[in-house]
């Protein structure tokens, strides 16, 4: 990994030292659904994280720390083969640091250990920069759903990562 301590990685580097990334938790969700009012413009409901932390197996729910600050979130579904990325977020204020490739490590590292053959995402045609991000590991636009976010009614790539398929950043 690049230098963030997981539950595996005990490596330092100066963009990401610190971070933390673990399960989410009951006493994370205040914090993540604050988050998420802040930078989304159809944010889900506290109640939607509640759901996913209790979910259980077909749910993959992270947060990035760095010490007691919240850095960044992920939310995943797993059905049989195929895995679907809800949500990734990262604080404004600590972006650019990788924290979201690392939490799409974590995801891609849980796919790939579920043996997935493919995971889904949509994700808003102008989000420049989570668009490479994605591409960089390994996913690409498969189709476009029009007019797919409610607030502004933005067209939406959707991507896919197949597992057959190399990636960059993972």
């Amino acid at each position: 990994m690049s230098g963030v301590r997981t539950q595996n990685s005990e490596k330092s580097d100066p963009e990401t030292s610190g971070l933390i990334v673990r399960p989410m938790r009951i006493e994370d969700v205040d914090e993540v659904a604050l988050m998420e009012r802040l930078i989304f413009p159809s944010p889900w409901p506290r109640q939607a994280f509640v759901d996913e932390v209790k979910e259980g197996p077909g749910s993959l729910s992270l947060v990035g720390r760095l010490g007691r600050l919240l850095a960044g979130y992920l939310v995943a579904w797993f059905v049989l083969d195929e895995a679907h990325l809800g949500n990734l977020a990262v604080n404004p204020e600590l972006r650019r640091r990788q924290i979201a490739g690392e939490l799409m490590k974590r995801l891609i590292g849980e796919a790939d250990a579920r043996m997935v053959t493919r995971v889904t995402l949509e994700v808003r045609v102008s989000n420049v920069a989570a668009i490479r991000l994605y591409r960089n590991f390994g996913f690409r636009a498969i189709s476009m759903r029009r007019a797919y976010y409610i607030d502004n009614r933005e067209d939406a790539f959707v991507m896919l990562r197949d597992r057959t398929m190399p990636a960059d950043g993972a």
